[in-house]
């Protein structure tokens, strides 16, 4: 390959990793948290929401399934609820993007009862500045991820500044 080739293909996979991280958060347009409406009888509403904790993790988001079905997107500084049945529920995840370190962060969590539940992504980790001879950069420490049922008062620290992306379905179980 010759130089210009590698600048143009460089280019091209550096402006792809921009846009995907652009893409990680929800439009400025979507509407601000605001309480779901009543659950319908026998069922649970459960927020799912991946509060701002640290850079490392969030150009990419988990897709998000419970017990197999497909659910949420789970972007930085969003939230969404849908309304589900009291039982067990195995969460998984797919990578928004195929160029990620982020693979499956599988989880498991019980509904005991009809209420408000509150699924948080967590992302936490560090950064580096790393310098080389007079250049300094800054380089993506570890990363965690993991999944947490959070008491609404917890729970509340996050969610007045998010905001609502569509569950890709918005009832399980029932």
């Amino acid at each position: 390959m010759n130089r210009r080739t590698i600048v143009r293909a460089a280019s091209i996979l550096a402006f792809s990793f921009v846009s995907g991280c652009a893409s990680n958060i929800p439009p400025r347009d979507a509407p601000k948290f605001s309480e779901a409406p009543a659950a319908p009888p026998g069922l649970a509403t459960l927020y799912i929401f991946r509060p701002f904790l640290s850079e490392n993790g969030s150009g990419v988001w988990p897709v998000t399934s419970l017990n197999g079905t497909k659910v949420a997107d789970v972007k930085v500084g969003s939230y969404t609820f849908l309304y589900v049945k009291p039982g067990t529920y195995k969460i998984t995840s797919e990578k928004s993007q195929a160029l990620t370190f982020l693979d499956n962060i599988p989880g498991q969590f019980t509904i005991g009862e009809p209420g408000a539940y509150y699924l948080a992504f967590i992302t936490t980790g560090r950064n580096s500045v790393v310098t080389v001879g007079t250049s300094a950069m800054t380089v993506a420490g570890p990363t965690d991820h993991s999944w947490r049922l959070l008491p609404r008062q917890e729970a509340m620290r996050f969610l007045p500044n998010m905001r609502f992306l569509p569950p890709y379905t918005q009832s399980l179980g029932n």
